[in-house]
This record gives structure tokens, C-alpha cells and sequence, in this order.
């Protein structure tokens, strides 16, 4: 038989009570992980992730894959590097950017957060399109 009860309640609970504080709070709508508000192509082979953080530091978990769907293919995009409150991905140099081209992130039926904050609140999943910079260089 399972127990379905965890076992570390005082943890949940107060997670509640700040969940519930928050919508209290801000009856418009809350996040207290990162929340990723846009995705920019810079270069050929780079893309910037911009988020809000609420003024909360944040990370992200090293080997984790974002996932580039375009033209109904989906690519998994590893390197990345964080640069404030930016996630910068490099696109391989064989693939270049559809139009169509969207950014995922816990896009699947089986999600795993990799981008937490100082708190321990992981950032939402989210599919956002890439939108071109018009000052790239070329």
C-alpha cells in the first residue's frame, strides 16, 4: 500500500500559507518562481532568454536541455549560460531558425524544473516565440 501523505508537512504547509499570502496579496496574479517573459534571437546561433525574478536571485541546474520546436521538430538545445537575469542558449551552427521557431521549457508530460530560485521555487513551464533582434549583427 502507498502513503500518499508527505511526510515533511510543516514544509508544505508553509508553502501554502505563502501561496496563499501572495494571492491575498495580488489578486491579479503571482509568480514566485522565475518567470520567463521573452526569448530573442541576438546572433546566428544565440538565444536570450529574458525573465522577471521578482527580485530573487535564480539558477540554473547544469546538463538540463531546453527544447527548440520549429517546423514540427523538436530539438533539445544544452548549452547555456546564465548571465543575470538572462538564460543565454547556444544554437548549433548545422541548425538556423525558422520564423515558426519557439523556445520550451518542462514542455512534456513528465516535467523536470531546472531553473530555481534563492527560495526554491522553480520557474514555470512556458513555450515562447523567438522573436528576431533587428539589430544583430551579421
Amino acid at each position: 500500500m502507498m502513503n500518499l501523505h508527505p511526510l515533511n508537512k510543516k514544509d508544505v504547509a508553509h508553502k501554502l500559507l505563502d501561496a496563499y499570502d501572495n494571492v491575498e496579496l495580488f489578486p491579479n496574479g503571482y509568480c514566485t518562481g522565475p518567470l520567463a517573459k521573452g526569448a530573442v534571437q541576438t546572433q546566428k546561433n544565440a538565444i536570450i532568454l529574458l525573465f522577471d525574478t521578482f527580485g530573487k536571485e535564480f539558477s540554473i541546474e547544469k546538463n538540463k536541455d531546453f527544447e527548440l520546436f520549429q517546423g514540427g521538430y523538436s530539438y533539445k538545445l544544452k548549452n547555456c549560460r546564465q548571465v543575470g537575469e538572462q538564460i543565454i542558449l547556444e544554437v548549433p551552427e548545422n541548425l538556423s531558425l525558422n520564423a515558426d521557431a519557439k523556445i520550451r521549457y518542462n514542455w512534456s508530460n513528465a516535467p523536470q524544473a531546472f531553473i530555481w530560485n534563492e527560495e526554491g521555487y522553480p520557474s514555470s513551464p512556458f513555450e515562447l516565440k523567438i522573436e528576431q533582434n533587428n539589430n544583430r549583427r551579421k
